[in-house]
Parts: structure tokens; C-alpha cells; sequence
């Protein structure tokens, strides 16, 4: 496993209007887990995931909206995640 953590990310998030107002920080945490052997092994970046690409995606996805729940925006950082690291 490979851990990303503390990305720090400003989303507009809230269920009351109040909250909603402007954005907050939020600090979310990536886990990989997959066989990291053969990246390991060569200590090739072509057989590992690009963690920074991760990241830009998952802002570049979270950028400029607004949502209610914090349940939402830990969905769709993760679809991108997976997405980008397929």
C-alpha cells in the first residue's frame, strides 16, 4: 500500500446556506493498494501509479462547485482517483 496524505483541497461544502458561502479547506488521504512488487523491484516510474496526476485530477474535478455533503465529495475524489490510476 502507498499512502498520499493531508492533500489539502478548497471545496464550497455545507448543508446550510451559511456554510455554503465560501469555500473551506478540506485535507483528504489516498490509499493505493495493489502489487507495488515489480515498481519495487525495477525502480521504474512506468510501473507505478502517478500519485501527483491523482492529486491535479481530483482538484481539477472538485474545483468550483458546490456540494452539500461530505460524503459526495469523498465519492467523486475517489471515482477520479481510481479513474486516473487504472
Amino acid at each position: 500500500m502507498v499512502a498520499v496524505r493531508g492533500v489539502a483541497l478548497r471545496v464550497t461544502l455545507g448543508v446550510p446556506d451559511w456554510e455554503r458561502r465560501r469555500p473551506q479547506t478540506l485535507r483528504l488521504d489516498f490509499e493505493f493498494t495493489g502489487d507495488i512488487r515489480r515498481a519495487a523491484a525495477t525502480d521504474d516510474v512506468r510501473h507505478t501509479a502517478d500519485y501527483a496526476a491523482v492529486v491535479f485530477a481530483v482538484r481539477r474535478e472538485l474545483r468550483g462547485k458546490v456540494y452539500r455533503l461530505i460524503e459526495t465529495v469523498a465519492e467523486r475524489a475517489a471515482a477520479v482517483a481510481l479513474a486516473v490510476t487504472r
